[in-house]
Order: C-alpha cells, then sequence, then structure tokens
C-alpha cells in the first residue's frame, strides 16, 4: 500500500449520489481516491471498493432533502434544493486545506466555492457535468423557482464552468452543448455513463400468440420526453391498421393529461413500479422508445438493450452514442411524429427482423456497464492527475 499512496490525491464530492459513487469506486480502484464526500450510503459491491476509510458521509444533507420536500412541497423544494446544495459546496470548500487533494472533481449547482478555494490552493478542478450545459437545459425545460433566483443560479452555473480545468459530461450531445455555449472543447472529456448488466439482463419469454411487436415506453408523460410525440405516432399506426402493443410505465399522478388521455385508448399503463421489477417489464417487450426532446443521457437506453431491446431514440438524446442504426435501434428526429412514425410503422410491420437485433442491442449494452464506465473515467483522471505529480 505505500508505493500507492502518492496517487491517493483526488477529492469527490456530492451531496447526493447521482454517478459519483461509481466515480469514487473507479478512482479506489486505481489507487487515485482520497476521499469521496457524500449524502449517501454505499451499496455493499462499491463499499467494498471505496472502504470505509475513503468514504465521508454527511446523512445530514439527504436528511434535509427529506425536510425540505415534507415542508415545503417538491415543487417550492426547488429552490430549497439548490441552497442544500450551496451549503454541501461551502462543507467540501472548507474542508480543501486539510484534505489537499491533487484534484477536486464536483458537480453542478455544489461546486463554485470549493472551486474557488482551490484554485487559490493549486488544486485542479474537475466538474462532472450530468447534464447538458444549462442554456440547453433552459430551452428545453421550465424552471419552478422565480425569475430572480433562476438567474442567481445560472450565474453559479457559469462561475463552476469557468472556474474547472476540465469537465467531464456522459455523452457527445452534452460535449456539443457546452461547445455551442462557447466553452472551451480542449476542457471537455465525454465519459458515458453505465450499467448493471447483472442486473439487467436477457431472458427467454416466447412473443405474444398474435404476433405483434411489443413497444415499451419508461418515464414521465410529459413534453419533454415526447411522450406527445409518442402518442401521435401511435394514432397513426392505429389509424393505419398496422398491429402494435404499447405498455408504458410512468407515474400517472403527474402525466400531462392531455397526453394521458391520448394514450389510455392506446396503451396498456401500468402506473410506476419498483426499481428491482423493471428489468421483468424490459424482458416482455421487443422495442424501447425514447423519444425525448430532451435528455441528458437516458439511462433507460442501457438498460433496455442490455436486456437485448433494440431502442428508437431521438437525436437529443444522450444515450443515442450507444445505437447502432439498422443494428440495434434506431434514432429519429426529436419532435418529429412523422419521424417517429416511419421507424416505428417499420419495426411493427417486421417484428421477426427487429426481435432478430438482439444480440446486437446486448453486445452493445456490454460495451457500457458499469465497470467499463469505471476503466474508461479513471483512465481520464489518471491522465490528467498522474501527470501533475512530482517524478517518484
Amino acid at each position: 500500500m505505500e508505493n500507492r499512496l502518492p496517487f491517493e490525491r483526488v477529492l469527490v464530492a456530492h451531496p447526493e449520489r447521482q454517478h459519483s459513487h461509481q466515480l469514487a469506486a473507479a478512482l479506489a480502484e486505481a489507487g487515485l481516491l482520497r476521499e469521496y464526500t457524500s449524502g449517501y450510503t454505499l451499496e455493499p459491491a462499491l463499499k467494498g471498493l471505496i472502504g470505509d476509510d475513503h468514504h465521508n458521509f454527511l446523512p445530514y444533507f439527504r436528511a434535509a432533502r427529506y425536510i425540505s420536500n415534507a415542508i415545503c412541497g417538491r415543487r417550492t423544494d426547488r429552490q430549497n434544493w439548490y441552497r442544500i446544495n450551496w451549503l454541501f459546496d461551502l462543507f467540501v470548500c472548507s474542508r480543501l486545506r486539510r484534505v489537499r487533494p491533487a484534484a477536486v472533481i464536483a458537480y453542478e449547482n455544489c461546486a463554485a466555492h470549493t472551486f474557488l478555494a482551490a484554485k487559490r490552493l493549486g488544486i485542479t478542478t474537475i466538474l462532472d457535468a450530468a447534464s447538458v450545459h444549462h442554456s440547453m437545459q433552459d430551452h428545453w425545460t421550465s424552471f419552478s423557482e422565480n425569475p430572480e433566483f433562476h438567474k442567481r443560479v445560472t450565474r453559479r452555473k457559469d462561475r463552476e464552468i469557468e472556474l474547472a480545468d476540465h469537465i467531464f459530461v456522459c455523452s457527445n450531445l452534452a460535449r456539443e452543448s457546452y461547445i455551442s455555449a462557447g466553452v472551451n472543447p480542449s476542457k471537455i472529456m465525454v465519459a458515458s455513463l453505465g450499467v448493471d448488466v447483472r442486473r439487467f439482463a436477457p431472458r427467454v419469454i416466447q412473443p405474444p400468440p398474435n404476433g405483434c411487436l411489443r413497444f415499451v415506453f419508461v418515464g414521465r408523460l410529459n413534453r419533454i420526453k415526447g411522450a406527445d410525440v409518442m402518442a401521435a405516432a401511435c394514432q397513426r399506426l392505429k389509424d393505419q391498421g398496422i398491429p402494435f402493443e404499447l405498455t408504458i410505465v410512468a407515474s400517472l399522478n403527474d402525466a400531462e393529461r392531455d397526453i394521458l388521455e391520448n394514450l389510455r385508448p392506446i396503451a396498456r399503463l401500468v402506473g410506476r413500479i419498483s426499481n428491482d421489477k423493471i428489468s421483468e417489464v424490459y424482458c416482455n417487450a421487443d422495442c424501447l422508445l425514447v423519444p425525448s426532446r430532451f435528455d441528458s443521457f437516458g439511462l433507460v437506453v442501457p438498460e433496455a438493450m442490455a436486456c437485448g431491446l433494440p431502442v428508437i431514440a431521438s437525436n437529443n438524446v444522450g444515450a443515442r452514442d450507444l445505437i447502432e442504426c439498422g443494428q440495434s435501434g434506431w434514432i429519429v428526429n426529436a419532435g418529429d411524429v412523422d419521424s417517429l412514425f416511419q421507424s416505428m410503422s417499420f419495426c411493427a410491420t417486421n417484428p421477426t427482423a427487429v426481435r432478430s437485433m438482439s444480440q446486437s442491442a446486448l453486445r452493445n449494452a456490454q460495451q457500457f456497464d458499469w465497470p467499463k464506465y469505471r476503466q474508461r473515467i479513471s483512465a481520464c483522471v489518471q491522465k490528467i492527475v498522474c501527470h501533475q505529480l512530482p517524478p517518484q
């Protein structure tokens, strides 16, 4: 262990989790982790990789989120969520002088103070951007906080980007969004996210007796996720007498009402289900639909592909990077009913051909499992950090 100590120089900080626990595990495997500060407990497998001595667990940040939700409600809670992240940022900032890592990896909305302190201490700053650039986020999504507060949030995000020496993004879509916003391309590295191939795996399930192709949609029923486009494309299939089945896994309580009503006569609505049953849903389908107008990555794509499903995704889905057109799925134009209809029509009228794509989808997904993500991201960090270490 003695010869690894000089390399254990990176602090990873996230008030919740997202994929930060996988990044911390990657650095621990490579002997690069100094500390992982987070508000979440570690699952057993990753706890074995990271170790208690490297995990600075801060449960009160997670508790603050739950209390805020209970008192304020989720919509009002958005501003409190930012404030909790900013408090976490201040906490991590206060630890830098004592921990003294060679680099700190922090996340959007909770990095500004940490990065400013790191600059003063000569510590390399790495922003792990879980989404696309905020200008693209604002273009496609509405914000619930008041406009003045939103401007404050945006200024902080711009400051984090300015202070970051390097930026990790999870897709080429995200990289393009940062470059379009004027960020230096040399700062940006793409590290696509992963999937648990032990949890998501194909099963031998016979197709339905009627032979209909079975589409599945997993996500929120709103315009951002392209659910209105999906409803229109499905209605066109129905009007033309093309047989198909559609299963929708989504919360019905927060669905946009007009979209929900349009889908009721067309689809089987199963509501929300527990995470451990999602793989069963994939395995009972033939093709996943991800027609989002905007999705920075879309973990449903590698999850479904790991279960052997080809995917129809829009060009505004980050996980489009996993899809080989015509081999493991199709890429359609975001917001374009005709584009989605054409791909769905082909699938519905060629169910045998679609089911034969299962192995190709599986092979693609296996290139993006979490162990391979950890290899990719640790190689990125080693390139940054070990380059700066003094000769041994």
